[in-house]
């Protein structure tokens, strides 16, 4: 699915803000990114984004990495606010790629199902340094 922003497989993009905070609010029913390339953040927040129907593909509140896809999450990002009503992931799925967290934040994040912060699909590789999580919940866990 393309909800959010689309980064292809082909493509790179640095999201890396200077001077004031940057964020990027959700209208709590719409996810933020849908990665097949690679996605780099840092010093960003991310809120009130979210997946609210129940479609049979709900992955990744609110970023959704493909099996392609690479996403490092670093120093600065907040993810807060975000769900996935009926799927896995209230903030981040990630499905059988690489992802690495240099000491971001998720905060006050749902799933319906598994991974109120994080779902880590199979076949997936993963980093963790400094990693935060507040108050995350999921309905199967």
């Amino acid at each position: 699915d393309t909800d959010g922003l689309l980064v292809s497989a082909d493509r790179v993009l640095y999201i890396l803000p200077y001077g004031e905070r940057k964020a990027l609010i959700g209208n709590g029913c719409r996810r933020a990114f849908n990665v097949h390339g690679e996605l780099y953040l840092r010093g960003f927040d991310i809120t009130n984004a979210g997946l609210c129907s129940d479609d049979g593909e709900s992955k990744g509140g609110a970023i959704y990495v493909a099996e392609e896809g690479h996403v490092e999450l670093s120093f600065g990002l907040r993810i807060s606010n975000s769900q996935n009503l009926y799927g896995s992931g209230g903030a981040v799925y990630v499905d059988g790629s690489l992802i690495t967290f240099f000491g971001p934040r998720i905060e006050g994040c749902q799933a319906g199902v598994n991974g109120g912060a994080i779902y880590i699909a199979d076949h997936t590789r993963v980093l963790l340094d400094d990693m935060r999580f507040t108050d995350n919940t999921a309905a199967g866990a």
